[in-house]
């Protein structure tokens, strides 16, 4: 289970074993986050960060956790909402 918590200050992505129990939760982006967008092959985070930017930032990381941004969508207009699909990214551009 992926989820975003503000446990550190600042809100980020964690995973956690769907069964819970003992297992701690595990921190995967360390410079913030908005919303998750998991990709289907299961080795890919999407995430958006705000960053005080005018637009939505989208980022991707990894299973190695390297955070890399994805300049090219708020250039296209993203607004931070989408879906991941097998094919590609899809989000409506803000107006």
């Amino acid at each position: 289970v992926y989820f975003l918590s503000n446990r550190t200050g600042e809100y980020q992505i964690w995973k956690m074993p769907v069964a819970g129990g003992e297992t701690e939760a595990v921190q995967i982006t360390r410079n913030g986050a908005d919303r998750i967008f998991p990709a289907p092959d299961g080795k890919t985070i999407f995430y958006s960060k705000k960053n005080n930017a005018p637009s939505i930032e989208l980022w991707r990381v990894g299973t190695d956790g390297t955070e890399e941004p994805l300049p090219e969508f708020a250039e296209a207009g993203f607004n931070g909402g989408g879906a991941i699909t097998p094919a590609g990214i899809c989000f409506l551009a803000r107006q």
